[in-house]
């Protein structure tokens, strides 16, 4: 659920009148929010290397995406066979 705070300044501005300049602000967009959820330990290394394979596939070796798809659906298939066997 995301909950919105209304804040208006209520200074004076330049032609004597008061502002009534509102901003809107999202408690769940906050950036130190996000900072302070962020975890080393929820990192799944081995997403994170097949992320990695298929970022240099398409980015370095420019394969297609189909294919670069095909070659990271069989490296998940073979680290969930490796780690399902030990």
């Amino acid at each position: 659920m995301v909950r919105l705070a209304l804040r208006r300044g209520a200074g004076p501005s330049s032609d004597g009148t008061r502002s009534t300049q509102r901003s809107w602000h999202c408690r769940c967009c906050d950036p130190l929010r996000l900072l302070r959820l962020l975890t080393l330990d929820s990192v799944q290394l081995d997403a994170l290397a097949i992320t990695l394979l298929g970022c240099a596939l398409i980015f370095r070796a420019k394969w297609s995406v189909l294919r670069t798809l095909g070659v990271c659906a069989v490296a998940g298939m073979l680290v969930s066979l490796a780690t399902s066997l030990t």
